[in-house]
């Protein structure tokens, strides 16, 4: 409050010296959270305190310090988990109580879904509807409990440690090391909603500057969900999205663009904000030349800028045995195409192996992921918005061998896991979408995305879709990403294959490509696709 009479009084020293006091105390207070998923929670209530010292500070035009301040105001749970990791931060002295306790949860949790399935396996199917009988509402209520049990003994129990605090204080974004991660075709796109307007930082490796579209947060959030409407159903032809498309874009990019060296930047960084987490960037449209954002420059989603430098470190040395990949289809049957994407795939990619059907199980999943190689799976993705930590992506059942091996991968599975994949491709459906699209987006950003869960245990790069993808095209889009992977990074593949798909007559509604998005360093996978 003081922060905020001081810039009415226009008196902007002393408000960004007030701003800094309070921005303390804030970070002090998150800093007591024991988790990521706390610690971004609660960022995200503060987000007006951080606004304001924005705003302070780019009326000073000290616009460097604004984007840090900017970017401070974003959840940071990977960025955290990552620099942890690196420093080896051990185990709280109560982690093996923790792990019994979750065991017995887990263990808990599997039976009442066996419980659930077997009853809804003994009715005829003539039977079958969508009411439960009333033995499954109780089961589903003990499940719904139990789950939500395990989601507070995982915020509880993360690790927060004085090495691991110590760690943590090195995650605030420095503005000179993201800069220097950037290449000199590259530029990060910051965004910051606010309830009367949007900022966008424009971050190349030379400079940072600022610069405001008149759309306020109400507005730009009921635009989204009009543009996601629209592109996100198979039946709404281009021409009927392009206006709504047009004036995002507008709104987005043109700001950025005005003030970006258009001969040398290729490649955008894109670190989205609230509901701009959910809308398909590669789908924007410049309404004079008529083209998509995914024409004109390859895109990389980021949760922070300042997860940049921790995701762009050198990766430890690969073994120097040819490196082996992993495609898995584990519904073939109810998924045709399923079976033809991996077969693609490895014609594509030396080294694959495709297991299809009962082969493609959770185990073999898992152990893919701890390998050096590419793993892509093409099979359901389900979102849990209850319970976000129990989305899941589905794989052949092998219940008897228990909840490691029953065939479904959850996010609170996923986090516990040491990936060293170079490229995860989920292809599935809604695989980076998070639970706030089905809620008010008040979060502001999403913790528990299987994409962003598959970044936190140590991907590279990870592949996912932000709505339901059809079964064939899903199969031609990932087909014209691997074949454009044996020469370009992650990002450059990804936008190959969007612009592959707009030149197919029957592809190129934005339905069939712009779901698509990749988060991570945007460089490495064609190296490893190579090998």
């Amino acid at each position: 409050m003081r922060a905020r009479a001081y810039g009415r009084l226009n008196q902007l020293e002393a408000a960004v010296a007030a701003g800094r006091q309070a921005l303390d105390v804030v970070e002090r207070t998150r800093g007591s959270y024991a988790s990521g998923a706390l610690r971004t929670s609660y960022i995200s209530t503060k987000a007006a305190v951080y606004a304001d010292q924005v705003m302070a500070l780019l009326r000073l035009g000290r616009t460097g310090e604004a984007f840090e301040v900017a970017d401070a105001g974003r959840g940071r749970a990977l960025v955290e988990h990552l620099l942890i990791a690196r420093n080896d931060v051990g185990g709280t002295p109560g982690a093996a109580r923790s792990i019994m306790e979750s065991e017995v949860l887990l263990r808990r949790i599997d039976s009442l879904v066996a419980r659930i399935r077997e009853l809804d396996q003994s009715r005829p199917p003539r039977e079958r509807s969508a009411s439960l009988s009333a033995d499954e509402r109780v089961l589903s209520a003990q499940l719904t409990a139990a789950q939500s049990e395990y989601e507070a003994l995982l915020l509880k129990t993360t690790s927060n440690e004085a090495k691991g605090a110590a760690v943590l204080g090195s995650t605030r974004t420095n503005e000179s090391a993201v800069r220097a991660q950037l290449g000199v075709d590259e530029a990060i796109l910051e965004y910051l909603m606010m309830p009367d307007r949007l900022l966008i930082f424009v971050v190349t490796r030379d400079s940072v500057r600022s610069v405001t579209s008149d759309i306020g947060a109400e507005e730009l959030v009921a635009r989204v969900r009009l543009a996601r409407g629209l592109v996100g159903s198979p039946d709404i032809a281009a021409a009927q999205s392009a206006p709504v498309l047009e004036a995002l874009h507008t709104r987005l990019i043109l700001p950025a663009l005005a003030v970006l060296p258009r001969d040398r930047v290729k490649r955008l960084l894109i670190v989205p904000h609230g509901t701009l987490s959910y809308l398909p960037f590669a789908a924007l449209r410049d309404g004079k030349t008529g083209k998509y954002l995914a024409e004109e420059f390859s895109l990389l989603q980021l949760p922070t800028a300042s997860a940049l430098p921790a995701l762009r470190a050198p990766a430890r040395s690969a073994t120097r045995e040819a490196r082996r990949h992993y495609a898995l289809a584990p519904f073939a049957e109810a998924l045709p195409a399923s079976k033809t994407e991996v077969q693609r795939i490895r014609r594509s990619v030396r080294f694959t192996e495709t297991l299809i059907g009962a082969r493609a199980t959770e185990s073999v999943f898992r152990f893919a992921l701890s390998q050096d190689g590419i793993v892509h799976v093409a099979s359901h993705g389900v979102m849990n918005p209850r319970n976000p930590m129990f989305s899941r992506i589905e794989l052949a059942p092998r219940d008897r061998y228990g909840p490691a091996d029953d065939g479904r991968l959850e996010v609170h599975e996923v986090l516990g896991l040491t990936i060293r994949s170079p490229l995860v491709f989920l292809s599935g459906c809604e695989t980076g979408l998070g639970a706030a699209w089905l809620t008010s987006f008040d979060r502001g950003d999403d913790y528990a995305t299987l994409a962003q869960a598959f970044l936190y245990a140590g991907a590279r790069n990870v592949v996912a879709t932000l709505w339901r993808v059809a079964d064939e095209s899903a199969a031609e889009f990932a087909g014209h990403f691997y074949d454009g992977l044996r020469t370009l990074g992650a990002a450059e593949a990804l936008a190959a294959a969007q612009r592959r798909m707009l030149a197919d007559p029957r592809y190129q509604a934005p339905y069939f490509w712009a779901s698509y998005q990749v988060s991570g360093d945007g460089t490495s996978g064609n190296q490893a696709a190579r090998n």
